[in-house]
């Protein structure tokens, strides 16, 4: 992953996301190095290709970034426009605001996949070896299914807003994407959780 926040084409998110299923961390990393204490202010960037989807992403987080206490902004109240933001735009924003971090999020893709569901249960030992075999008998002869999920893979880097450095990355899997505002709200807590989890949130 590049360490340095890139310029940021508004492409590429959500499009999908998940309303009752749920979403994990599937890999994180942490700057060992960095010790400049948890966010203070923060700038929420979702990448994405429909402006509808970024505010979504954007208004979830930033309304959980206040509930934890940090002031947070909204890179579309900033940079409506549709296009693409040069890293020295998201820099003079930044210090414009006195805002330390970034946080930027971006589909890496889509994977369809089938899952097997083995039969509910082995079934127990009976008394009698002809309630046992009845048993059995029919448990072999009700084999498992198999069901198609979607997994939608994100990527999430924050960084430092004056070094355009990357202090933590993560990325998240969430399976079959219905409803994006809920989603976005289950993601949103995976990762603050891990946030919290590496110091980086009070």
């Amino acid at each position: 992953m590049n360490r340095l926040f890139p310029t940021v084409s508004v492409i590429l998110l959500f499009s999908f996301l998940l309303s009752c299923a749920s979403s994990r961390i599937t890999s994180t990393w942490r700057d060992e190095n960095y010790d400049g204490g948890p966010i203070q202010t923060v700038l929420v960037m979702g990448i994405s290709d429909k402006a509808h989807n970024r505010r979504i992403f954007e208004d979830v987080f930033v309304k959980e970034f206040k509930v934890a206490g940090v002031q947070a902004f909204t890179s579309y109240s900033i940079f409506p426009e549709d296009r693409e933001i040069a890293a020295a735009e998201i820099k003079a924003a930044a210090r414009e605001r006195n805002i330390d971090k970034v946080l930027m999020t971006h589909l890496v893709g889509v994977e369809k996949k089938e899952v097997y569901h083995p039969p509910v249960s082995s079934p127990a030992y009976t008394y009698t070896y002809g309630n046992y075999y009845h048993t059995v008998y029919n448990y072999t002869h009700q084999p498992g299914y198999t069901t198609q999920h979607e997994f939608v893979k994100l990527e999430s880097g924050l960084y430092d807003a004056d070094t355009e450095t990357l202090i933590w990355s993560a990325a998240t899997e969430t399976v079959d994407p219905d409803n994006l505002a809920n989603a976005v709200t289950g993601l949103s807590r995976v990762i603050f959780k891990n946030l919290r989890e590496s110091g980086l949130l009070q």
